[in-house]
């Protein structure tokens, strides 16, 4: 499975004007109301089994807020692909927290611990919660490379490979 998002143009109308609204920073006004469109989708398929829309603009309105209403749909035997732009602490735990496995692009400059090194290329890692001090950090990298126990709430296990994507190997409580 894959999440993704677009956006569409809607007829004219005043009604979709007011609930969609136009794009902003256009240099000239645009023809047609959009709206912003996140699915869940089959790779092979493209088959659509779940769908968030709203509007293009406005608190609320990005892709990531509209990805956040279908992590909970997820399921457990599926494997979620999504792009660097999903990739952030809050979302990686809400849609790790409905048991899917995970494989999304991460930024280029998210800095991975390497804990092991794998006999591909790849390697074992772990994403720290972004708000933990350096010393903290640390200490949780430390004791994921002594193969300690990791509390759940500041860390979620991953691998990762050269493409710079992350995969899950462990699921952490949301926190």
């Amino acid at each position: 499975m894959a999440i993704d998002g677009f956006t569409l143009d809607v007829p004219g109308t005043p009604a979709n004007a007011a609930a969609f609204g136009y794009p902003a920073g256009a240099r000239e006004h645009p023809a047609f109301p959009k709206v912003r469109v996140v699915t869940i989708g089959e790779c092979g398929s493209h088959a659509k089994v779940a769908a968030q829309m709203g509007p293009v603009g406005g608190k609320g309105s990005s892709e990531q807020a509209l990805a956040r209403r279908l992590y909970p749909q997820l399921e457990e035997d599926w494997l979620l692909i999504a792009g660097r732009g999903f990739c952030n602490w809050p979302d990686w735990q809400g849609a790790a927290a409905a048991g899917a496995a995970l494989l999304w692009r991460v930024k280029a400059d998210l800095r991975l611990p390497v804990l092991e090194l794998l006999p591909d290329g790849s390697y074992l890692s772990v994403v720290a919660r972004p708000t933990l001090h350096d010393k903290a950090r640390n200490k949780l990298i430390g004791s994921a490379r002594a193969g300690g126990h990791l509390d759940p709430a500041r860390r979620c296990g991953c691998g990762s490979s050269s493409t710079r994507s992350l995969t899950a190997t462990a699921t952490a409580a949301v926190s």
